[in-house]
C-alpha cells in the first residue's frame, strides 16, 4: 500500500480541537469562515479524523501560554500531510476545512516556533504548508468564495430588512 493510499494510523484517545478564541495581540478572532463541511462537502468521518489530528498535535499552556507538542506529534503531522495528499484537488475539501478551522496560526505555526530543532518536525510542517498553499482550481475558489459570501449575504440581508422596515415607518 503506498503512503498516498495508507489509511491514518488509528491512535489513542487525544484532546478534542477548540480554535483559540484570541489572536496573538489579544483581540478576539473573527468568526471563522464557514468552512467546508459546513457546505457538506466534507464527510463527517474526515471532519472527525482532521479534529483528531488537529487536537493531538499539542496544546497551548494555560499559564505560560506557550504551545507543548506532544511526544509523538511528527506522526501526528504526517497523518494530516497524508490527508491533505488525498484531498480532492477540484474542490479541495480538506484543505478548506483546515482554513475554517485556524489550524495554521493556531496549531501548525505555534508548534514550528516551539520544535523549530527538530528537524523531521521542520520539514514535515514544511511539506504540510507547501501543499496547503498549492493554488485553488476553479471549483474549489467557488467554493472557498461561497464560504465567504455566505456570511456577507447575511449581513447585507439583514441590512436590507432594516431599510425596509425604516421605509416602511
Amino acid at each position: 500500500m503506498s503512503a498516498a493510499t495508507a489509511p491514518l494510523r488509528p491512535r489513542t484517545e487525544a484532546p478534542a480541537f477548540v480554535p483559540e478564541a484570541a489572536d496573538a495581540d489579544g483581540s478576539p478572532a473573527p468568526p471563522p469562515p464557514a468552512s467546508a463541511s459546513h457546505l457538506g462537502v466534507l464527510d463527517a468521518s474526515m471532519t472527525n479524523e482532521l479534529l483528531l489530528i488537529c487536537g493531538a498535535i499539542g496544546s497551548t499552556d494555560p499559564r505560560s501560554g506557550a504551545f507543548v507538542p506532544v511526544p509523538d506529534c511528527v506522526n501526528w503531522l504526517q497523518d494530516l500531510q497524508r490527508a491533505i495528499r488525498r484531498d480532492d484537488d477540484a474542490r479541495r475539501p480538506v484543505t478548506l476545512a483546515l482554513h475554517g478551522l485556524r489550524v495554521v496560526p493556531t496549531r501548525l505555526l505555534p508548534l514550528l516556533h516551539s520544535l523549530r530543532d527538530d528537524r523531521p518536525v521542520c520539514t514535515t510542517l514544511v511539506k504540510i504548508f507547501v501543499m496547503l498553499t498549492r493554488p485553488l482550481g476553479g471549483a474549489a475558489a467557488a467554493t472557498g468564495r461561497a464560504c465567504v459570501d455566505v456570511a456577507t449575504m447575511g449581513r447585507e440581508a439583514a441590512k436590507e430588512r432594516a431599510a425596509r422596515r425604516e421605509a416602511d415607518e
